[in-house]
């Protein structure tokens, strides 16, 4: 996994030599810490964070085959921009109908039948 991080990371930058892959595996989970060169984080992070949660996306998919979890860290020249250790699950659920019998609206008055 981390040589595929590489090679992923490698082709965002524009300086691949000071591109550093490092791994810390434990139980269940890997975290793969990216540190690039200076100026450089901004270009993995991409605009409003899409093209790392795009490489976490792979990194995951790439894991799961492995049935492990990944943890990606992103770190510039000056240290860690964006600690993205924090996964937060979404769960989507259908909203609910507040005009049915015996619902409450969002003010906490009885619904209007």
């Amino acid at each position: 996994m981390i040589e595929f991080t590489r090679k992923i990371v490698h082709a965002m930058v524009d300086i691949p030599e000071k591109v550093v892959v490092t791994a810390v595996n434990g139980d269940q989970t890997t975290i793969l810490k990216i540190s690039v060169g200076p100026g450089e984080a901004g270009k993995i992070i991409g605009k409003h964070g899409r093209t790392a949660n795009a490489l976490r996306t792979l990194l995951t998919a790439a894991a799961a085959k492995e049935k492990r979890r990944v943890i990606v860290e992103i770190a510039g020249s000056q240290g860690p921009v964006r600690n993205m250790d924090r996964a937060i699950p979404i769960i989507l659920r259908p909203a609910r109908n507040c005009a049915r019998q015996g619902t409450r609206s969002s003010q906490g008055q009885p619904a209007i039948n």
